[in-house]
């Protein structure tokens, strides 16, 4: 039960990542009228989508996302998901070593007036991400990354007790403008520019509540029949995507609403006019367990990759830990976690969190009729009794987990509707221009970023 309630608060803590600290700004440059439709919008998608991921993974007992997009869509997309699954994280890993490296040099530069470099500082934090993603079991890395969801609560509360306490002065602060605080629109400019910004920040939006990759290693790691961890997952799915809901709608809103104009895009860097040391505490405590987030994230992506190469040993772990923490540091250098956020999840969040997951819909059907004994199966004391479950199964014989490729039978292309194939189309292409959008929007911040670092 203990093992099974760390892994629900997993869940939860993998969803607030770094676009906790940027959607209040995010919320603000929107207007809370526009940002209430994109959660709707998400919050419907996002459910459905992890219903399908859920399914999938129980039914071709997948313990990695690369094998499950092998065994339920096929090889060709496998190889695509392993590849923006990498460039995704690679973005997010990248704001987590650049939210902890920030964090070090505000502490030291409130606390003892001494400024380090942000270029040595994230390398530092990179090599000791490096030494944790060599962990062959990340148990441990669990049970600490569980306790930054202690200091998200108290992020939380604090800012409930901010919002209370300013309220009826409607300032948070004596400061020399008091008329920035608690300013908010409804709707940001004209339609035409509603529309640009709702398309810009959608794709952030959606991965927001990105735990795809940890559903199918999730799934196998809980004990028991295959049934009751299908659904006692599909259950948890759910409670942490609206548990985290609601530490973004406190957290992004009522931040939005009380700094007003004054939102930057670090929640924290907000707190500059009304500085306490307080702030600075949280912010480097709940900044170190992000490191630890880190090798977490990694976790299911190195047993991807090295599915992908067909390699194992610790040499390739070592490898592909020395590049990919490098380069999230060397992304680190991009000033705003906000575009890096934005620039990762518009360019590689299209594929986790729309394509992978449609098409897993449209061919859920022939992945449930193939693998339907998973449904039938009571105890499985081990690996060759369920090889044999699934050879013996009603006298049919079955292919081996390990050949199934639906997009080669025709059995299956043939049984999906026409409907359902325009509906899928249409979803993709609607998707896919949104997604295009944000890429270029964030591109083109991005340039104007390095434009002005290389003017200092």
């Amino acid at each position: 039960m203990e093992n099974k309630i760390e892994l629900s608060i997993g869940l939860v803590i993998q969803m607030l990542g770094p676009s906790l600290l940027s959607l209040p700004y995010i919320i603000h440059d929107l207007g809370y009228g526009s940002a209430i439709i994109q959660f709707v919008v998400c919050w419907l998608f996002v459910f459905a989508a992890l219903y399908y991921v859920v399914e999938a993974s129980h039914y071709t007992k997948s313990t990695s996302y690369a094998t499950l997009s092998e065994r339920a869509i096929g090889k060709p997309i496998m190889k695509v998901t392993s590849v923006f699954y990498t460039i995704y994280y690679i973005g997010h890993c990248a704001c987590l070593i650049q939210i902890s490296s920030d964090s070090i040099i505000s502490f030291t530069r409130n606390i003892f007036n001494k400024e380090f470099s942000k270029a040595a500082t994230a390398a530092v934090v990179s090599f000791i991400c490096i030494f944790f993603c060599l962990f062959k079991s990340t148990q441990f890395l669990h049970k600490i990354f569980t306790l930054s969801g202690l200091l998200i609560l108290i992020l939380i509360f604090s800012v409930l007790i901010y919002f209370a306490e300013s309220w009826d002065s409607k300032k948070m602060c004596e400061f020399e403008n008091d008329t920035e605080f608690y300013k908010i629109a409804a709707f940001t400019g004209n339609f035409g520019h509603q529309i640009k910004l709702f398309a810009k920040y959608f794709p952030t939006f959606q991965c927001m509540f990105q735990i795809h990759s940890f559903i199918p290693q999730l799934i196998q790691q809980i004990p028991g029949p295959p049934l009751p961890k299908k659904n006692y997952v599909q259950l948890q799915s759910r409670i942490a995507v609206s548990i985290s809901s609601l530490a973004y709608i406190v957290i992004g809103f009522l931040s939005a609403v009380m700094f007003g104009n004054l939102n930057k895009v670090n929640l924290y860097d907000s707190f500059d006019p009304c500085y306490t040391p307080v702030v600075d505490l949280l912010y480097i405590a709940y900044s170190i367990l992000l490191v630890v987030g880190v090798p977490v994230s990694f976790q299911p992506l190195k047993f991807g990759l090295l599915q992908l190469v067909k390699k194992t040993g610790f040499l390739w772990t070592l490898l592909l830990s020395i590049v990919f923490c490098t380069s999230c540091g060397v992304v680190a250098q991009i000033p705003s976690i906000l575009t890096v956020y934005g620039l990762f999840s518009a360019s590689a969040g299209f594929f986790i969190c729309v394509l992978q997951p449609v098409l897993l819909w449209y061919f859920h059907s022939q992945t449930k009729a193939k693998y339907r004994f998973m449904d039938q199966i009571k105890f499985v004391q081990n690996e060759d009794a369920y090889e044999n479950i699934q050879k013996l199964n009603e006298g049919q014989k079955y292919e081996t987990a390990q050949e199934v490729n639906p997009m080669d039978e025709d059995l299956f292309i043939n049984d999906i509707k026409i409907g359902r194939k325009v509906v899928c189309a249409i979803i993709i292409v609607l998707m896919g221009a949104l997604y295009l959008w944000s890429f270029v929007q964030f591109g083109i911040n991005l340039i104007q970023e390095i434009r002005v670092a290389l003017k200092k």
